[in-house]
């Protein structure tokens, strides 16, 4: 039979490795949220990167569409198709604008904010102007129009020549 002495050993052993795997468990556990932390940053950097690509592209597409003097080759209704398409570009860049102003942002919470794997589980579910009355708008919304906007767009230049 074990002594007192000897049962207050063993269960001194007992807590002390509890006490070692509950923090192995929240070391482990912390070392996820870094990685998935590092992860959400990546992938908002590359979302920004894809909003500056689009951004220029339609910029640079804009002037040239814009600048061709000859309209002798568009289709009937094309001069209406190219101003939907100028109106379609607009509308993309102002939302990938919007995209991009807000990434930062988003980035300073996802390193500050313990809570943020749970409460977002996207990197679209972030959101800009979150003082407005309708709490802002998401960056799923954003990216939507920022690429339906193209999308539309480069169909009505598309229509409009050929």
């Amino acid at each position: 039979m074990l002594s007192s002495i000897d049962r207050s050993r063993v269960q001194h052993y007992d807590c002390a490795i509890d006490m070692q795997v509950t923090d192995d468990a929240k070391d482990s556990a912390q070392s996820i949220d870094r990685v998935r932390e590092a992860r959400r940053v990546e992938a908002l950097k590359s979302l920004a990167d894809w909003s500056k690509w689009i951004i220029s592209i339609q910029a640079i597409s804009g002037v040239v569409f814009l600048s061709n003097s000859e309209r002798s080759v568009l289709e009937p209704g094309g001069e209406l198709l190219l101003r939907l398409a100028l109106f379609f570009v607009l509308l993309s860049i102002l939302a990938a604008t919007l995209l991009v102003g807000g990434i930062p942002g988003a980035i300073v919470e996802e390193t500050a904010d313990e809570s943020t794997e749970a409460s977002k589980p996207s990197i679209y579910d972030n959101r800009v102007w979150t003082e407005l009355p309708f709490r802002g708008l998401s960056f799923r919304f954003l990216a939507f129009f920022e690429h339906l906007g193209f999308a539309l767009a480069v169909i009505c230049v598309g229509l409009a020549y050929f």
